[in-house]
């Protein structure tokens, strides 16, 4: 059978990268600065007609919201729990065991960063 016609499609994940085991709930990633606490923002884009899931890092836990330690493995990856946001941004409809995530820095300070959870379109 000639597979030229056809475009490949990457159901592995990129561990060099950021990834999501499924099964565990929880953002593996090298892509982010160490900060100690984690919480979850998120915001509607009018123009696209859809939800925007935010991953906040800070030093210093925040007051006005739940927030989360962050875990480095022994491995050197920032693990995120994600079950605070798992069915609201969909991620209860994935059938793979692990899914490739980007994270977008849209905030940058001293004392934490802001990145937009962005999935692929194909999950």
């Amino acid at each position: 059978m000639n597979l030229v016609a056809y475009d490949n499609v990457d159901n592995i994940a990129n561990k060099k990268r950021s990834w999501i085991d499924v099964h565990r709930k929880t953002l593996y990633t090298r892509e982010v600065k160490y900060h100690k606490y984690v919480c979850f923002g998120k915001n509607f884009n009018p123009d696209e007609n859809k939800t925007v899931f935010y991953i906040i890092l800070l030093d210093d836990e925040p007051t006005d919201r739940a927030s989360f330690r962050t875990i480095v493995t022994t491995n050197g990856c920032i693990k995120i729990d994600l079950r605070g946001i798992w069915n609201d941004a969909g991620l209860s409809r994935v059938t793979s065991k692990y899914l490739n995530a980007t994270l977008k820095c849209t905030a940058d300070s001293d004392d934490g960063n802001v990145y937009e959870f962005v999935l692929p379109a194909n999950r």
